[in-house]
C-alpha cells in the first residue's frame, strides 16, 4: 500500500492531494496484471473505467481491419500516464484498443467508485477532475501539434511535386 501511495503522489492525476486522501483513493483502486501482448480493453468494448499505468508499457492502437494496415499506433503509455479516459467521461464504447507491450500492472478506477468517492470527498474529487482536465488539455495540444506537423509535411511534398 505504501508503494502505491508513493506512486499516486507522483502521478499528475493525483497531484496536490493530501496523503491521507491518497490512502482513501488507493482503497478504491483495483490493480490488474497483464502479460505481454494482452488486450487491456478492445476497440468498441463497453466500459467506464479510467486506467493509470503502474508498471510496464501499454500501446493504444486502432485495429483498422477495413484499411490496408492491420493496426495503427496512436500512443505508447508510460508508467504514471492515464488511458481509457474517453469512456470514463462519456460511458460510450472504447474508441481504440489498449494492449500490453510487456508484462504490465494497471491501476483501474471505476466511474461508479469515483462517483461515490466524489460524494464523500467533493473537494478532493474536484482537484482530481481539475488535474484530469489539465492532462486531457495536454493530450489535445500534443495531438494538434502532430496534426500541424503532418499537414506541413504534406504541403511541402505537394509543392516539391509541382
Amino acid at each position: 500500500m505504501e508503494e502505491l501511495i508513493r506512486f499516486l503522489e507522483l502521478s499528475e492525476l493525483f497531484k496536490d492531494i493530501h496523503p491521507k486522501d491518497l490512502e482513501n483513493i488507493a482503497s478504491i483502486i483495483d490493480i490488474e496484471a497483464f502479460d505481454a501482448n494482452v488486450d487491456v480493453f478492445g476497440e468498441d468494448d463497453l466500459g467506464d473505467n479510467l486506467y493509470v499505468l503502474y508498471k510496464g508499457g501499454i500501446k493504444i492502437i486502432i485495429k483498422a481491419v477495413w484499411r490496408k494496415k492491420k493496426e495503427e499506433m496512436i500512443q505508447i503509455i508510460q508508467p504514471g500516464e492515464i488511458f481509457g479516459e474517453f469512456s470514463f467521461i462519456d460511458g460510450c464504447r472504447r474508441s481504440a484498443s489498449a494492449v500490453s507491450i510487456e508484462k504490465s500492472e494497471v491501476l483501474i478506477l471505476s466511474k461508479a467508485k469515483f462517483d461515490k468517492f466524489s460524494i464523500d470527498k467533493p473537494s478532493v474529487a474536484l482537484t482530481i477532475m481539475q488535474n484530469f482536465a489539465w492532462i486531457l488539455t495536454q493530450k489535445i495540444r500534443n495531438t494538434t501539434m502532430l496534426w500541424r506537423n503532418d499537414k506541413m509535411k504534406i504541403e511541402k511534398l505537394s509543392k516539391k511535386r509541382k
